[in-house]
């Protein structure tokens, strides 16, 4: 079990090293060669420069190629667990009747897993730009590390997940495609944004997505007065961590239910009934 995690971290810390380095070279890009801890931070979240994400074309791709790094973690951990789900329905549930612990155990593996990666993977953004540019640290900007890493942890957290429980339903090849479909569509429904002006808030809102664009949220605490512009005052920090919070929980629920119900011994979801 040891040599198995230790394995995995390996493998974590690899997919974000080479994550950190595609994110600072590709979208930090400071005016004057200087910038600070915080405007790092937010250009890593969707910010073009000092300029929160725009809703144009250009941008929301840009945006979506931001979640390469997130899709590999995805790709890899979520066939992991249900390559993991496989085998203890041939070698553990045949034994162990409370699948619950041990589904347990999985899900808290991947909370530790994703918390690692962003982790990781901010660490090596920032200190690359360290080595290329003249890096301004502020308070703000060490809040800012904080909530971009417990977000992100959040969202890769559930898409992770969600791969895992469509697989056992579906089958691994349909998982993917299904996940990467979902972000997506989140990401589509952000140019909605020009064009929907009096349904605009509602759209941001509901849109979990807009919860991980920390250029997009306002906060009342004077460390954030020169450093959050926002388009759109209808964001707030303790309301996109209770939003991404309990649609994790409910996932996981979910993925307690899907557990406890299907049987892998009976029907097999890559090839059919058995």
């Amino acid at each position: 079990m040891f040599i198995n995690m230790r394995h995995k971290i390996l493998t974590i810390i690899g997919i974000s090293v080479l994550g950190g380095l595609f994110l600072s070279l590709m979208y930090i890009n400071p005016f004057w060669g200087r910038i600070t801890l915080s405007e790092l931070i937010l250009q890593l979240s969707g910010s073009r420069g000092e300029f929160p994400l725009g809703t144009s074309v250009t941008e929301l791709i840009a945006f979506s190629m931001r979640m390469f790094p997130n899709n590999i973690f995805i790709i890899v951990f979520g066939t992991l667990m249900y390559k993991h789900f496989c085998t203890a329905s041939v070698y553990v549930f045949t034994r162990q009747t409370n699948r619950i612990t041990w589904y347990t155990k999985e899900v808290c593996y991947l909370a530790l897993y994703t918390f690692i990666f962003q982790l990781v993977t901010a660490s090596v953004a920032i200190l690359v730009t360290i080595v290329q540019y003249d890096v301004i640290w502020n308070k703000s900007g060490f809040v800012l590390v904080a909530f971009h890493i417990a977000l992100q942890s959040f969202w890769l957290y559930m898409l992770t997940l969600t791969m895992n429980i469509i697989a056992i339903k579906s089958g691994s090849n349909f998982a993917f495609l299904m996940v990467a479909g979902i972000q997506i569509l989140c990401i589509a429904l952000l140019g909605f944004l020009q064009i929907a002006e009096n349904t605009s808030q509602n759209l941001i809102i509901m849109n979990p997505i807009t919860r991980i664009i920390l250029g997009w949220h306002s906060d009342p605490h004077q460390w954030f007065e020169d450093v959050l512009n926002p388009k759109y005052n209808v964001l707030f920090f303790s309301h996109s961590f209770i939003m991404l919070g309990v649609l994790a929980g409910i996932i996981t629920i979910f993925g307690f239910y899907v557990i406890g119900k299907h049987d892998l011994l009976i029907e097999d979801t890559e090839v059919g009934v058995i």
